[in-house]
Protein backbone atom coordinates (compact mmCIF):
# COMPACT_ATOMS: atom_id res chain seq x y z
CA UNK A 1 0.00 0.00 0.00
CA UNK A 2 1.48 3.46 -0.52
CA UNK A 3 1.71 6.34 0.95
CA UNK A 4 -0.55 8.11 -1.23
CA UNK A 5 -3.18 5.26 -0.30
CA UNK A 6 -3.09 5.17 3.46
CA UNK A 7 -3.48 9.17 3.31
CA UNK A 8 -6.73 8.93 1.45
CA UNK A 9 -8.42 5.97 3.56
CA UNK A 10 -7.13 8.08 6.75
CA UNK A 11 -9.28 11.13 5.22
CA UNK A 12 -12.06 9.23 4.54
CA UNK A 13 -11.91 7.60 8.10
CA UNK A 14 -11.34 11.32 9.46
CA UNK A 15 -14.26 12.59 7.31
CA UNK A 16 -16.72 9.56 8.12
CA UNK A 17 -16.60 10.87 11.76
CA UNK A 18 -16.02 14.46 11.29
CA UNK A 19 -18.26 17.24 11.16
CA UNK A 20 -16.92 17.23 7.58
CA UNK A 21 -18.87 14.56 6.74
CA UNK A 22 -22.02 16.15 7.87
CA UNK A 23 -21.42 19.65 6.59
CA UNK A 24 -20.77 17.52 2.98
CA UNK A 25 -23.91 15.75 3.34
CA UNK A 26 -25.84 19.54 4.03
CA UNK A 27 -24.21 20.76 0.84
CA UNK A 28 -26.20 18.40 -1.35
CA UNK A 29 -29.14 19.18 0.13
CA UNK A 30 -28.91 23.13 1.33
CA UNK A 31 -32.60 23.92 1.40
CA UNK A 32 -33.68 21.53 4.11
CA UNK A 33 -29.91 22.24 5.66
CA UNK A 34 -30.78 25.89 5.69
CA UNK A 35 -34.14 24.80 7.09
CA UNK A 36 -32.80 22.56 9.68
CA UNK A 37 -30.80 25.36 10.79
CA UNK A 38 -33.59 28.21 10.99
CA UNK A 39 -36.19 25.77 12.70
CA UNK A 40 -33.40 25.34 16.08
CA UNK A 41 -32.43 28.82 15.56
CA UNK A 42 -36.17 29.90 15.98
CA UNK A 43 -37.12 27.14 18.62
CA UNK A 44 -34.02 28.26 20.72
CA UNK A 45 -35.31 31.63 20.82
CA UNK A 46 -39.24 31.54 20.90
CA UNK A 47 -39.42 32.56 24.54
CA UNK A 48 -37.51 35.94 23.53
CA UNK A 49 -38.94 39.30 23.58
CA UNK A 50 -38.23 39.00 19.64
CA UNK A 51 -39.63 35.43 19.39
CA UNK A 52 -42.34 35.90 20.75
CA UNK A 53 -43.65 39.68 19.21
CA UNK A 54 -42.96 37.17 15.82
CA UNK A 55 -44.06 34.14 16.74
CA UNK A 56 -41.37 31.67 16.42
CA UNK A 57 -42.85 29.35 18.49
CA UNK A 58 -45.82 28.80 15.19
CA UNK A 59 -43.50 28.52 12.53
CA UNK A 60 -43.37 25.49 10.48
CA UNK A 61 -41.67 26.37 7.20
CA UNK A 62 -39.46 29.12 5.82
CA UNK A 63 -42.67 30.67 4.42
CA UNK A 64 -44.22 30.81 8.25
CA UNK A 65 -41.07 32.64 9.08
CA UNK A 66 -41.49 35.22 6.12
CA UNK A 67 -44.85 35.85 6.84
CA UNK A 68 -43.87 36.21 10.71
CA UNK A 69 -40.84 37.98 10.34
CA UNK A 70 -40.29 41.36 7.95
CA UNK A 71 -37.16 41.96 6.57
CA UNK A 72 -35.01 43.55 8.90
CA UNK A 73 -31.80 46.31 8.84
CA UNK A 74 -29.35 47.12 11.28
CA UNK A 75 -31.35 50.51 12.11
CA UNK A 76 -34.92 48.27 12.60
CA UNK A 77 -32.87 46.20 15.02
CA UNK A 78 -31.23 49.22 16.73
CA UNK A 79 -34.02 49.40 19.57
CA UNK A 80 -33.51 45.75 20.72
CA UNK A 81 -29.85 45.11 20.48
CA UNK A 82 -29.32 48.74 22.50
CA UNK A 83 -31.61 46.87 25.17
CA UNK A 84 -29.07 44.15 25.06
CA UNK A 85 -25.96 46.25 25.46
CA UNK A 86 -27.10 47.62 28.24
CA UNK A 87 -27.46 44.42 29.94
CA UNK A 88 -31.23 43.36 29.23
CA UNK A 89 -31.81 39.52 29.14
CA UNK A 90 -33.46 37.29 26.95
CA UNK A 91 -34.59 40.15 24.34
CA UNK A 92 -32.89 38.98 20.96
CA UNK A 93 -31.32 35.82 21.81
CA UNK A 94 -32.04 32.90 24.38
CA UNK A 95 -28.21 33.07 25.27
CA UNK A 96 -26.29 35.71 26.99
CA UNK A 97 -23.92 36.81 24.51
CA UNK A 98 -20.26 36.88 25.42
CA UNK A 99 -19.09 40.02 23.80
CA UNK A 100 -19.82 42.36 21.09
CA UNK A 101 -18.09 42.86 17.86
CA UNK A 102 -17.78 46.24 16.28
CA UNK A 103 -18.41 47.15 12.59
CA UNK A 104 -15.44 49.69 11.68
CA UNK A 105 -18.35 52.34 11.36
CA UNK A 106 -17.21 53.22 7.37
CA UNK A 107 -20.49 53.90 7.03
CA UNK A 108 -21.71 55.57 9.58
CA UNK A 109 -21.41 54.94 13.57
CA UNK A 110 -20.42 51.49 14.69
CA UNK A 111 -22.88 48.89 15.25
CA UNK A 112 -22.43 46.53 17.82
CA UNK A 113 -23.04 42.73 16.96
CA UNK A 114 -23.79 40.26 19.62
CA UNK A 115 -21.94 37.53 19.89
CA UNK A 116 -23.35 34.07 21.73
CA UNK A 117 -22.22 30.99 22.85
CA UNK A 118 -23.78 29.32 19.57
CA UNK A 119 -22.45 31.68 17.14
CA UNK A 120 -19.29 31.19 18.00
CA UNK A 121 -19.60 27.54 18.03
CA UNK A 122 -20.83 28.03 14.53
CA UNK A 123 -18.17 30.51 13.35
CA UNK A 124 -15.94 27.76 14.81
CA UNK A 125 -17.47 24.67 12.94
CA UNK A 126 -17.15 26.72 10.25
CA UNK A 127 -12.96 27.04 10.56
CA UNK A 128 -12.40 23.96 11.22
CA UNK A 129 -14.84 22.34 8.74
Amino acid sequence: MSVGTTFQNLMRIWLKHSNADHFDDCTWRPGAAQWDKLREICGRNAGTEFGQKHGFERIRSVADYRAAVPPQTYDTLAPWIDRVTAGEANVLTAEKPLMFATTSGTTGAAKYIPVTPSYLQEYSHGIHI
